[in-house]
């Protein structure tokens, strides 16, 4: 190998700030090429709000409002308070995701298998929040 092939510690450095200077810069043209992109055609932006507000009103009729739970009348076991809390949720949460076009593509079973793990990460928070943190 060539001596003047070699660098020494300063030019390395010197070629590392280049390297992650460029690297750098060519992010910010990706973002600013995304950003600008091509103009959006009147229909696509219609169509756009319009799942925009029908996604809006579904969140606003399904997930933000209060849950009323009580539990009618005698003792019922911690499970089944459990239940009748999650039952609510999880209606809510269908309800919600149901207008969502992406929703009724994914396969039932998959979709349960997500609500269920988020359901019982939920759970788990709820019992022992120090867990997560």
């Amino acid at each position: 190998m060539s001596a003047d092939l070699v660098l020494n510690e300063d030019e390395r450095v010197q070629k590392r700030e280049l390297i992650k200077g460029n690297r750098e810069r060519r992010h910010l043209e990706q973002l600013l090429s995304l950003i600008k992109g091509p103009p959006a055609d009147e229909a696509h932006v219609k169509e756009l709000k319009f799942e925009i507000d029908l996604i809006t009103k579904s969140y606003c009729q399904n997930v933000d409002q209060p849950l009323i739970t009580t539990v009618h009348g005698m003792a019922v076991s911690k499970d089944s308070q459990l239940a009748e809390m999650l039952r609510p949720i999880v209606r809510r949460s269908n309800e919600f995701a149901g207008v969502i076009a992406v929703w009724n593509t994914v396969s039932h079973i998959i979709l349960a298998l997500q609500t269920l793990r988020l359901l019982t990460t939920e759970l788990s928070l709820s019992r022992d929040p120090r867990k997560f943190v």
